[in-house]
């Protein structure tokens, strides 16, 4: 990797996504794709499907040892059709349960805000202790000195 690989700008990137710094309209919240009906059937679907891909491996061995290859491996391939179906089906489930999983997570997002003085992210009507502990804090006095500072050089130049 060289140097200016290193440097390039990674503009693109959020690092947060807080519900107060979305773009108006925008919610992490995932469209549900399956219904709690149709994930059931595909559960039932799917133990149908292995009961039948385990029938069908046993035909396919019975073929072989009777010496019939073309019918054992025309059951394979069968069973290997039958065994994408059975993925197709366990992969929507897994994507229904991921859906499920972040809409919940999206749902105990907190709100936050940023600290005007030192950019601190702060929770929204987070207890006043807290608050009090923030703006007593070191980063938060440092960064109200750099600025009262600043003002005041600023206020000395630019009369």
């Amino acid at each position: 990797m060289n140097q200016k690989t290193l440097l390039k700008p990674v503009s693109h990137v959020r690092l947060f996504s807080f519900p107060s710094h979305r773009p108006s309209g925008q919610t992490n919240s995932l469209p549900s794709t399956l219904s709690a009906a149709q994930t059931q059937r595909n559960d039932e679907t799917i133990k149908l499907l292995t009961e039948k891909i385990n029938k069908l491996v046993n035909e396919a061995e019975a073929a072989g040892i009777e010496g019939n290859v073309e019918q054992a491996q025309g059951l394979m391939k069968l069973c290997d059709q039958l065994k994408d179906e059975r993925e197709t089906l366990q992969k929507q489930n897994d994507n229904h349960a991921w859906s499920q999983t972040a809409e919940l997570a999206a749902a105990q997002e907190k709100q936050m805000e940023v600290c005007e003085v030192c950019g601190a992210f702060l929770i929204v009507g987070d207890a006043q202790s807290r608050i009090d502990d923030h703006l007593q804090g070191k980063q938060h006095v440092g960064y109200q000195r750099l600025r009262t500072s600043l003002e005041e050089i600023m206020v000395r130049i630019f009369p």
